[in-house]
C-alpha cells in the first residue's frame, strides 16, 4: 500500500527565522507607534462564532471564512479580520466603560480563496480601534496613525486614498434608492472607475438579480387598490373587512405603499439615474482641492445640500493640526470608487499605498480602514457608538521595505499621559504639544470628547496614566500628577 504524503496547505506558508524576524520587526514598530498614542493591546481569540463575522461583514467577506462546527456542536470561524471581534470584546464588557476606548492588535488572520489558489490564506494584521467617539478630531487620529506608521517603516512614498461611504449613501438615500439597490451599487464601485463598458455591465447584473423591477400593470394595480380600500374601511362592530389574511402589515399600510409605486418613479429608471450619477463621480480622482469641488457640484445638481463635506473637510483641516504633512510623500488623494469590500462600514474609507497608482503599476496596500458606527449595535451594542479603524497587512508592508530597503526606526514609550486642550480653541495647540511629548517618549492621548477639566482627571484615573497635561491656546500647558492609592486615582498638580 503506497503511502501518502502530508503536504502544507495550499495558501499557508512556513516562516523562516528571516521571515519571521521581519516581520515581528514591523508588528513591534507599529506597536510602539500605537501605543505612544495610548492604544492598549488587546487579543481576542483565533476561533469566534461565526455569527460574529456573518452578521454584519457582507457576503462578500462571509464567502470567505474558514467555518466548521466544533465538538460541542457550535458553529465557529477562524477570524478573517480583527474589527468584528473586538467589538464583540466590547460589547461583553459592558457599556458603561468610559469612553473613548482605544485597542490595538495583532496577529494571523484567516480568508479562504478557491478562486485564486496562489493567494496566501492566512496573513498578518496590526491595527488600531478607536471606539466612543465619532467626529472629525477622532478620524483625523486614526490617518495620522496610519501615515506615522508608513513613516516609521521608512515608506516614504506612501499616500493615503480617501473615499467616504457616508456621502455615498447619503445621495443614494435622497435619490430613493432601496437599502438592497444602494449596497449593489456601493459594492460595485470598482467596476464604474475607467471601464466604458461598467454601467451596462452593472445595469445587466441588476436586472439579473432583481434590482430593475418596473412598477406595477396600472390596471391590475388599480384593481388591487380598489380592494385594499374596501379592506381599510370599518364593518359594523368597529372592525376591518376580511378575516386579517394579509399577514402582518394591515390593509392601509399595503395599499399606502402601493400608491407610493404607482406614482414614484420606476425602479428601474431610479437606478439608472443613480448609475449614471455615480458614474460621474467615479471619473473624479485626485487632490481634494481638485476633486471636492467638482463632487460638490454633482450632488447639488441632484438637490441634495453638500452639509456632508463638512465633517470630511474638518478631517483635513485637523489633520494639519497633528502636523502631518503627505504632500511631502506623494500626497493625499480622493477617490469615491473607493469601497472596502466589508459592509459594515459607514463613513470615511481609505487605504494607505506604497508605490504608483498607475495602470498596471506595482502598487501595494499597506493598511486599510474606515469608519463602522452601525456594526456595535447590529452586534448587540444597546446604543449607537461611533467607531473607526483600521488594520495594517505585515506581510505586505515588509515586502515594501524590503524592497525600498528602508529600516525601522523604533520608539519606547514610558509615562501615560492626557492631553486636554482648556477650551476648543486651544486644540491645535493641544495637538502639537501631544506630538512634542510623544518625541520625548512618553505615551500620549489626546482628549476627543467634550468635558470638564474635572471630568478628564477623572478619566485619566480610571484609565491608569500618570499625568494629564492642560494646554491653553497659546500653547502654554500645566501638568498634573495622578497618583493611585487604594484603587482611586488622585490628580495634583506636578512638582
Amino acid at each position: 500500500m503506497a503511502s501518502s504524503t502530508v503536504k502544507r496547505l495550499v495558501g499557508m506558508r512556513d516562516l523562516r527565522e528571516e521571515e519571521y524576524l521581519r516581520l515581528h520587526d514591523v508588528q513591534k514598530t507599529l506597536q510602539a507607534l500605537f501605543t505612544s498614542y495610548g492604544y492598549r493591546i488587546i487579543e481576542p481569540p483565533m476561533l469566534e462564532a461565526t455569527e460574529t463575522f456573518a452578521r454584519k461583514a457582507g457576503g462578500e467577506l462571509t464567502a470567505r471564512l474558514y467555518s466548521f462546527q466544533e465538538p460541542g456542536g457550535h458553529n465557529v470561524s477562524l477570524r478573517p479580520e480583527f474589527t468584528s471581534a473586538i467589538t464583540r470584546v466590547y460589547r461583553e464588557q459592558g457599556d458603561d466603560q468610559p469612553l473613548p476606548v482605544r485597542w490595538q492588535y495583532g496577529g494571523p488572520v484567516f480568508r479562504y480563496y478557491a478562486e485564486q489558489p496562489e493567494r496566501p490564506r492566512q496573513f498578518w494584521q496590526v491595527g488600531v480601534e478607536l471606539i466612543g467617539a465619532g467626529g472629525a478630531q477622532a478620524d483625523a487620529e486614526v490617518l495620522t496613525l496610519a501615515i506615522r506608521g508608513a513613516q516609521a517603516l521608512g515608506l516614504n512614498d506612501a499616500h493615503l486614498v480617501l473615499g467616504d461611504i457616508g456621502i455615498l449613501r447619503a445621495l443614494l438615500i435622497h435619490m430613493g434608492l432601496s437599502e438592497r439597490a444602494q449596497q449593489f451599487l456601493l459594492r460595485n464601485l470598482g467596476a464604474l472607475k475607467g471601464n466604458h463598458d461598467g454601467v451596462a455591465q452593472l445595469r445587466t447584473r441588476a436586472q439579473e438579480v432583481g434590482l430593475l423591477r418596473e412598477r406595477p400593470d396600472q390596471t391590475e394595480a388599480q384593481r388591487a387598490l380598489a380592494v385594499l380600500s374596501a379592506a381599510e374601511k370599518p364593518q359594523a362592530g368597529g372592525s376591518r373587512n376580511g378575516k386579517g389574511s394579509l399577514a402582518s402589515r394591515a390593509p392601509d399600510e399595503i395599499a399606502t405603499r402601493l400608491r407610493a409605486k404607482l406614482s414614484g418613479p420606476s425602479q428601474a429608471a431610479t437606478f439608472d439615474h443613480a448609475l449614471e450619477v455615480l458614474a460621474r463621480l467615479a471619473q473624479l480622482a485626485g487632490e481634494p482641492r481638485e476633486v471636492l469641488p467638482q463632487v460638490r457640484h454633482i450632488i447639488r445638481v441632484q438637490g441634495m445640500d453638500d452639509a456632508p463635506f463638512a465633517r470630511f473637510t474638518q478631517t483635513l483641516d485637523t489633520l494639519r493640526g497633528h502636523q502631518v504633512k503627505p504632500a511631502e510623500a506623494q500626497g493625499l488623494r480622493m477617490d469615491f470608487t473607493l469601497a472596502r469590500d466589508i459592509a459594515y462600514y459607514s463613513g470615511v474609507v481609505f487605504e494607505l499605498r506604497a508605490g504608483d497608482d498607475g495602470p498596471g503599476a506595482g502598487r501595494r496596500t499597506l493598511a486599510a480602514g474606515g469608519r463602522y458606527d452601525g456594526l456595535l449595535k447590529a452586534l448587540g451594542v444597546k446604543s449607537d457608538v461611533p467607531a473607526i479603524g483600521f488594520a495594517f497587512s505585515l506581510d505586505t508592508a515588509a515586502e515594501a521595505m524590503r524592497t525600498a530597503k528602508a529600516t525601522t526606526n523604533q520608539r519606547r514609550a514610558a509615562r501615560r499621559v492626557l492631553v486636554v486642550p482648556a477650551t476648543p480653541a486651544a486644540n491645535i495647540a493641544s495637538l502639537r504639544a501631544a506630538e512634542t511629548l510623544r518625541l520625548g517618549g512618553e505615551a500620549v492621548e489626546q482628549a476627543l470628547l467634550q468635558r470638564s477639566i474635572a471630568e478628564h482627571r477623572r478619566y485619566a484615573g480610571v484609565r491608569g496614566m500618570n499625568a494629564v497635561v492642560v494646554v491653553s491656546e497659546d500653547g502654554q500647558s500645566e501638568r498634573f500628577t495622578v497618583e493611585r492609592t487604594d484603587g482611586d486615582a488622585e490628580v495634583r498638580p506636578a512638582q
